[in-house]
């Protein structure tokens, strides 16, 4: 009886060896996976592609129809308005937006004229209200910047 009980006991003994090789093998194999990049993949973090950028250009003109050297080019959006990816936390120079009043717009770009009165500007598309302005005269547009192309947009001041 006792060889019977020392007979199972070397069973056990052998299927709990099996079993630990087994695990260790998996174990193993898992790990060399890992090291030679068989690796389960990583799960992709989602980001909203940035948007391709318009252009828009033109000739800024004094109300006698001259080049306006120097004229500051603003570009304002409503509030509430859908630009590019619809982020409108960008201004110029990466700056952090001012807060919006009810009614108020807010500026995304500037850009100055040249000393020929033109100017080039690129943006994510978008509808915009263009502003010129100095002194006693100013301008305005309203544009459409579609992605890859470029929008021209000539703008003449009047007196205020």
């Amino acid at each position: 009886m006792c060889h019977i009980l020392e007979h199972k006991e070397n069973r056990m003994r052998r299927v709990i060896y099996a079993a630990r090789l087994g695990f260790i093998g998996v174990l193993g194999i898992s790990t060399l996976g890992f090291a030679i990049g068989i690796a389960p993949a990583s799960i992709p973090k989602i980001q909203n592609p940035a948007p391709v950028k318009g252009a828009v250009e033109g000739t800024v003109l004094d109300p006698n129809g001259n080049p306006a050297a120097s004229i500051v080019v603003k570009f304002t959006v409503k509030k509430g308005a859908q630009v590019g990816n619809g982020n409108l936390s960008i201004c110029p120079g990466n700056q952090t937006p001012l807060p919006m009043g009810p009614r108020s717009d807010r500026t995304v770009g500037t850009t100055r004229t040249d000393a020929n009165g033109r100017y080039t500007y690129a943006i994510d598309p978008g509808n915009y209200k263009l502003i010129v302005a100095r002194k006693e005269e100013t301008g305005e547009a309203y544009v459409f910047v579609e992605s890859n192309k470029v929008l021209t947009m000539n703008n003449q001041m009047r007196k205020r």
